[in-house]
């Protein structure tokens, strides 16, 4: 699956990993569904060894690695560990660290545009800025984290609705 949930709820998107990026997140993943206790320092070996892929010349966390989605997922992953293991404290009471992030769930483009009172070609643009994260399969589906994530941006839905009446 390309949609990864944070465990601040987060979404991101791991479709443009590159083939050895996307061999090392199922390394990791694998790992942090390992149920043992030495998952939590079996993920920091990996995200700070020599197989990371994105980690620069003497494995330095520079701005780019940290913002890369690759990044955010493996220390996510770390993260869910240690707090499952008893190493790390929640960041919130609801948090779940035990629930997959690879389990989203997504809606149609049609769904999406009438949870957020919408219209269909407002949902496909904010796809292709990037605001929500769809699944690239026909019929193109959208994540519902994503979706709850997104607010919709009032000056524009009016700026199209005039467009619409004037011309």
């Amino acid at each position: 699956m390309s949609i990864y949930v944070t465990l601040d709820g987060e979404v991101l998107d791991l479709s443009r990993l590159t083939v050895s990026e996307a061999e090392f997140f199922d390394l990791c993943y694998g790992t942090w569904r390992e149920n043992n206790t030495g998952r939590y320092a079996r993920l920091q070996s990996l995200i700070f060894g020599d197989d990371n892929p994105i980690l620069k010349a003497g494995r330095r966390v520079t701005r780019e690695t940290f913002e890369h989605p690759l990044f955010q997922a493996v220390t996510d992953l770390e993260a869910r560990a240690g707090v499952l293991e008893g190493k790390l404290l929640p960041d919130r009471e609801d948090e779940r660290p035990g629930d997959d992030p690879l389990a989203e769930e997504f809606v149609s483009i049609a769904e999406a545009a009438r949870i957020k009172g919408i219209t269909v070609p407002a949902v496909h643009a904010a796809i292709r800025r990037g605001d929500l994260v769809a699944l690239a399969n026909r019929p193109l589906k959208v994540s519902v984290t994503s979706l709850g994530h997104w607010e919709v941006d009032a000056g524009r839905q009016r700026s199209a609705r005039k467009a619409v009446v004037l011309s």
